[in-house]
């Protein structure tokens, strides 16, 4: 070698050793030839890590930092890939200098010699201590209702679903109890909404100790309330729990010297008898709550079969489906996209509507349902892909600017594995340039099958769409796989939005969901966002893209040409501290 040649490497050597010594990821070599596996290298960031110095360190396996705690799963995955000689990355709890815990994510290389014997093993630390308390606390509040600490619907239908597997197993009894508060809207609206906040809490307390210890109040929906109790000996025992909340919730309430007396309407399915399926369950006491209301109210109703129209309606509604794709009786509309500081929409969210010959407009919420149930929403999301797709092509042959077109994905299309090549073939016949183009999935139906749907997330990717979750929020996301998605955007569901000005609960999540997406280098979306309070908090928080009525209502396909072209999302605040206005409304 030359002398230039020795020089050269000599540099390199040291812009590596500098290189390592300036890393802010904690770095440490393991001297695999020694049976102790010590530690022989540390990097300043290591010991700022773990507040050990390099001295306290070298010479000690890195099983000091576990803290007695050897038994984790992360510490097996590191065994086997040293046995292995191999590449591994899991996370490990670990403990400071002083005993104060850090999660680790750890990431070990093997470090062969010329002849190929490894000598020594590479570990790499980040210290995700931060994003593992953003996920936990995620994962309790997207399990939990802020406002009364209860299991909310979520959560509910997840024990619900495990109730029915062991009462299956067991061949036993368990019901369901739907708990409407009777006339709660009208002290709602005459006491204000702190006050029927705290008679919701008051509530949710009572309810607690009318159950039983293997019993679950949830929180439904405003002023409704869901109790599943097990392990029920025959029908007559939910009636004595029937009673018992109905006695629990009529005792006067004194809230701020205030003293109201609140009564309640309760609807009762029972498993096995009403039916075996917990959807089902749910739906039937809500239809015997119905019943109850009817009836006058401060009382409780079995479910009975003639209570079942709505499902002779869904059956109807399954038998039109059918038809009509074929009779031309969906349509699209588009909810604009905002995005600061950019004039006019950047983007669309195609929505689906139907106009049954019989019944007039479908709610999407009552006829997709059906659609997944059916399996109809296959050739219904296909229908929904092409013609998004075909117009958005012809607005920009006729000068529109390029919007993103974004289209759902059903859990149903999601599953196939076909849809790479449905989402090829319809860019192909479209003449779409694939960047216009995004598929939303919600967050429920990506953690069904994470690690399946992972490879089919970037087989989409390879094709050049953007990616987005939907709803976010609403279902429960580990961030280790939220990291892995290759997805663009997460999209902010309009239910945290809706209050994020009035409860500190939906605010603290929205900022822990904000942070995190740009942690991860992700966009952020915010649906449903109504008011000028709600968007001026969100931007304060750079949150990247809006839509909401505070911007656009949904809009036909001959609308969206006429859409203002110079909208811009600025917020002029008016003298004397008035509440700001949009410049200009759409």
């Amino acid at each position: 070698m030359t002398k230039k040649g020795i020089q050269d490497g000599e540099i390199m050597r040291r812009l590596r050793e500098r290189a390592v010594e300036c890393s802010r990821n904690g770095m440490a070599v393991v001297d695999m030839g020694d049976p102790e596996q010590p530690l022989v290298y540390v990097n300043p960031a290591f010991c700022l890590i773990t507040g050990y110095s390099a001295e306290e360190a070298l010479g000690r396996n890195c099983r000091f930092l576990q803290g007695g705690f050897s038994d984790q799963p992360g510490v097996a995955v590191i065994r086997r890939a040293i046995e292995e000689g191999c590449e591994a990355e899991t996370v490990l709890r670990n403990y400071r200098k002083d005993g104060s815990q850090f999660w680790n994510e750890l990431h070990i290389l093997p470090m062969p010699d010329e002849h190929g014997r490894i000598t020594h093993f590479v570990g790499i630390l980040h210290d995700i201590t931060i994003r593992r308390h953003y996920e936990e606390e995620l994962a309790f509040r997207i399990g939990h209702d802020g406002l009364t600490g209860l299991p909310n619907r979520m959560l509910l239908m997840d024990r619900l679903k495990q109730a029915v597997a062991v009462a299956r197993r067991k061949k036993s009894r368990l019901a369901v109890l739907h708990i409407d508060l009777d006339g709660f809207k009208v002290f709602n609206d005459s006491q204000g909404h702190l006050l029927g906040d705290e008679l919701l809490r008051s509530v949710a307390d009572r309810l607690q100790r009318a159950a039983r210890s293997m019993d679950t109040v949830a929180r439904f929906a405003g002023d409704e309330f869901v109790m599943l109790c097990t392990e029920l000996n025959c029908d007559g025992d939910v009636r004595i729990i029937a009673e018992r909340v109905m006695a629990a919730v009529s005792q006067p309430i004194h809230i701020n010297q205030i003293t109201s007396h609140m009564t309640c309407s309760i609807g009762i399915s029972m498993y096995p008898s009403d039916s075996q399926d917990p959807e089902d369950l749910i739906r039937n006491a809500g239809l015997a709550m119905s019943r109850a209301k009817d009836r006058g109210r401060n009382g409780f109703a079995s479910f009975t079969t003639d209570l079942s129209d709505s499902i002779t309606r869904r059956l109807m509604l399954g038998n039109d489906l059918r038809q009509a794709l074929n009779n031309n009786q969906f349509h699209l509309v588009y909810q604009p996209q905002f995005s600061l500081g950019c004039k006019g929409a950047v983007g669309l969210e195609a929505l689906l509507r139907w106009e049954h010959p019989m019944l007039g407009p479908v709610s999407p919420a009552e006829f997709i349902p059906v659609a997944e149930e059916t399996g109809l929403i296959i050739a219904i999301g296909e229908w929904v892909l092409l013609t998004a797709c075909m117009q958005q092509r012809q607005w920009v042959a006729q000068g529109l600017p390029a919007y993103r077109i974004a289209v759902n994905i059903s859990a149903r299309q999601f599953a196939r594995q076909d849809l790479q090549h449905l989402v090829r073939t319809v860019l192909e016949e479209t003449g779409l340039p694939p960047s216009m183009l995004e598929l939303e999935l919600t967050e429920s139906v990506l953690m069904e099958n994470a690690e399946s749907f992972v490879r089919t997330l970037r087989d989409l990717r390879t094709l050049g769409v953007t990616l987005a979750i939907d709803d976010f929020g609403t279902g429960y996301s580990s961030l280790s796989y939220l990291k892995r998605f290759p997805i663009d955007r997460l999209k902010i569901d309009r239910s945290f939005v809706n209050d994020v000005t009035t409860d500190r609960d939906d605010a603290a999540i929205v900022r822990a969901m904000i942070a995190m997406a740009h942690s991860l280098r992700l966009g952020v979306v915010a649906e449903g966002v109504e008011t000028a309070d709600q968007f001026n908090f969100l931007r304060e928080l750079g949150c990247d893209g809006y839509q909401g009525f505070l911007f656009s209502h949904p809009l036909s396909i001959d609308d969206v040409p006429k859409m203002d072209q110079h909208t811009d999302l600025r917020l002029a605040h008016q003298p004397g501290g008035a509440e700001p206005d949009l410049v200009p409304g759409v």
